[in-house]
């Protein structure tokens, strides 16, 4: 805007990454389809009221879905602790009615709770909410992507959707750094970049499926039922995985082992996992450390599990651009390694976290890969291996 006059801008980029939310125009240029639903029969009024009389330390419910049930959550505003989101839905609430008139949000509180000692203040706003599913079928088309609500929407029980929006993000924005800093270049740039969509896609997928049933848990639920209410450890998304990922390369695991996007609770440690933290591990200074210290979300971290493997990986490293990896010998409590001088650090695994982590059998040295997103990029067992998985992801 200029002097409250619209003014076209025109730029030109090598990229274009659409941001800009569910009604953002991105995907919609992009010609994305956006398939779902729209749950016009489960839609809920929300927003914020000023309340005294109510413990913060809970989330609080009244009533039952199948008539009408409201909530207040304690709102986290900086100095003033009077604040609570309320959402108010059932079969029986009138929308239309509640929305042209403010008070009867207050009047529903009363009846409903039965709370004579609650003090209302004031709205500070609300709206109408219709729970939505939808998705993108491919996350880009050329070099144009989408990512967070641009390409994914849902229902906001189970709390999924920062951090599924972080991670598509990451997912992309290490791949695109390197295609833009030309350590990558056509046509594996194009696969590296199609590997945003094979990767999210079946992750975005499922996490909808999760929410949906959730919601529909907490729409079908008895007053005093706190079924809906219990969350899984599938939910923290730490087993959110890329097994069988065209960018990945696993020689210890060769059979089928993909199984859920969202969990991978088969006991495995596989390329395309989450990698584990490892505590304990110490420096030649007798400094203590961890890998999620280590791990740098600018670098591919490779870790060598085994003193006779250093000298062949750290040879064939030296052939990828600089400044794209570091290098670290992980050894067994006590043992020591020649590989000092050569990779960035020689760790020993006094606490046994590390091998035990990757499940990496002392008997058989092991390459671990892990990409600047956190996720297992290889498992190999040797230079050869390495090369593999790095000559697919640099232009040598």
């Amino acid at each position: 805007m200029d002097g409250g006059q619209e003014v076209s801008e025109t730029l030109s980029v090598s990229f274009l990454l659409g941001s800009d939310g569910a009604r953002g125009v991105v995907r919609k240029l992009l010609g994305l389809t956006f398939v779902g639903q729209t749950r016009e029969a489960d839609q809920m009024i929300t927003g914020d009221i000023h309340l005294t009389g109510l413990d913060r330390k809970y989330w609080h419910v009244w009533g039952d879905p199948s008539t009408i049930q409201v909530g207040l959550r304690p709102a986290p505003i900086k100095n003033d602790d009077t604040v609570f989101t309320f959402q108010i839905f059932g079969k029986q609430v009138d929308h239309s009615r509640l929305m042209s008139n403010p008070n009867e949000v207050v009047d529903i509180f009363r009846t409903v709770t039965e709370r004579i000692d609650l003090v209302y203040g004031d709205i500070i706003w609300f709206s109408e909410f219709r729970p939505t599913a939808r998705m993108v079928h491919k996350f880009g088309e050329g070099r144009v992507f989408v990512i967070g609500d641009a390409a994914h929407v849902h229902s906001p029980t189970g709390g999924q959707g920062l951090n599924s929006s972080i991670q598509d993000a990451f997912n992309l924005s290490w791949k695109l750094a390197l295609v833009l800093k030309n350590h990558v270049l056509p046509p594996k740039s194009l696969s590296l970049l199609d590997s945003y969509t094979f990767e999210r896609l079946p992750v975005i997928s499922e996490m909808l499926s999760q929410t949906t049933a959730l919601l529909n848990q907490t729409l079908q639920a008895k007053e005093g039922d706190i079924k809906p209410w219990a969350r899984g450890g599938v939910l923290k998304q730490l087993g959110v995985n890329y097994r069988g990922s065209p960018i990945v390369l696993d020689e210890r695991t060769t059979e089928d082992i993909k199984g859920s996007p969202y969990s991978n609770e088969d006991g495995r440690i596989c390329a395309g996992d989450r990698s584990p933290d490892a505590p304990g591990l110490v420096n030649s200074s007798g400094k203590q450390t961890r890998l999620f210290d280590i791990f740098k979300p600018w670098l591919h971290t490779v870790l060598i599990f085994g003193d006779d493997l250093a000298p062949s990986v750290l040879r064939a490293l030296r052939r990828y651009p600089e400044k794209t990896t570091q290098t670290f010998c992980i050894v067994p409590r006590e043992a020591s390694s020649s590989a000092q001088l050569h990779a960035d650090a020689v760790l020993e695994d006094r606490g046994g976290h590390a091998y035990t982590g990757y499940a990496v059998d002392r008997a058989r040295s092991t390459v671990i890969v892990v990409r600047p997103d956190g996720v297992i990029g290889a498992v190999v067992f040797g230079a050869e291996g390495t090369k593999q998985y790095f000559d697919g992801m640099f232009d040598a």
